[in-house]
């Protein structure tokens, strides 16, 4: 239920802000409208003068007033902690903090185009990645009254926050829309409770990071295959071999189309090719490979607490579950 409740808490501050924003560019069109022309009064006239100039009639209108401008603002989805709630704005170079107790609003400036916020699990602290300075800011009102920034790969456009809340990962997503382009091969590691950063070089075309359920491992998933970082005795930059699904997995099918997921322990991952009937199973500890062909596509698969994988049949109608590793 207070899930429930700070999501809606969420989104009610999330709407204020973005009509408080709207309010005050219509505030500020409307004023710079009215006074585009000047004074009101002729050069030659005074304050309280009602003469006529000449045969202008003073009633009538002495020319059209240039259309109202309206300011478009950015705004990013809003993120809530445990009692704050966060909104990036992109054009503004800010992120707006919202108490959900007293709804006093504040605005810190960040670094340039924020473009994603999000908040550490169990806690007020929100990281705030802004693409076009190649920074993720920390801002905890319990630590630091003012946000400081921490230094990330080039052009990182994605951030991802661990289930236990003690490490992020920035990097350059190749399938997400960007105008920045930066290394997709490079992902910057941040322990959140000391901001350190690590280096993370992986394979080719990184566009996901998950992490296994005590948040004890990172796996970075590219176009190679799988990368493993070890986040409890990660320190330093370091380099992360990808582990190829099989030989050609990869090669056959644009980043967008590969689905990959990673069991819950760590052990083993598992990966989908739309259009392919094949799924493939991959062991993390040893290496090994084996693959499932259904006969038919699977249009979706998900992984389950228990062990199981679940795989949608749509020809048939039907939906398999798969033990893992047995099953394959």
């Amino acid at each position: 239920m207070r899930h429930l409740r700070l999501s809606m808490l969420a989104s009610a501050l999330w709407l204020a802000v973005v009509a408080m924003l709207g309010a005050c560019a219509d505030d500020s069109a409307s004023t710079d409208a009215a006074y585009a022309g000047g004074s009101p009064w002729d050069d030659d006239q005074e304050p309280g003068d009602n003469s006529n100039n000449g045969n202008q009639n003073p009633t009538e209108p002495t020319g059209q007033n240039p259309p109202e401008q309206e300011l478009d603002f950015e705004i990013q989805p809003p993120a809530a902690g445990q009692r704050f709630v966060y909104v990036a704005n992109s054009d503004l170079d800010a992120v707006t903090r919202v108490d959900g107790e007293t709804l006093q609003v504040d605005s810190f400036p960040v670094g340039r185009d924020p473009i994603e916020v999000l908040t550490v699990p169990g806690s007020d602290r929100a990281l705030i990645l802004c693409r076009g300075s190649a920074e993720v800011w920390v801002l905890d009102p319990e630590l630091n009254p003012e946000p400081f920034p921490v230094d990330v790969a080039e052009g990182a456009n994605r951030l991802v926050v661990s289930p236990d809340g003690a490490y992020a990962f920035a990097y350059y997503d190749v399938t997400g829309e960007t105008e920045v382009t930066g290394d997709p091969s490079q992902a910057t590691a941040i322990r959140v409770a000391t901001a350190e950063t690590s280096s993370i070089v992986a394979g080719y075309g990184i566009r996901d990071v998950q992490f296994d359920g005590a948040g004890e491992t990172a796996f970075l998933v590219s176009l190679d295959g799988l990368s493993v970082v070890d986040l409890t005795s990660l320190h330093g930059d370091q380099f992360a071999a990808p582990i190829p699904l099989t030989a050609s997995f990869f090669e056959q099918s644009a980043a967008e189309s590969v689905e990959v997921l990673v069991t819950s322990n760590g052990r083993y991952a598992i990966g989908r090719i739309q259009g392919l009937s094949e799924v493939v199973l991959l062991n993390l500890e040893s290496g090994e490979r084996s693959v499932l062909d259904f006969g038919t596509v699977p249009t979706d698969v998900d992984l389950l607490t228990n062990g199981l994988m679940t795989a949608v049949l749509k020809e048939t109608g039907t939906v398999a579950w798969v033990p893992i590793p047995a099953g394959f």
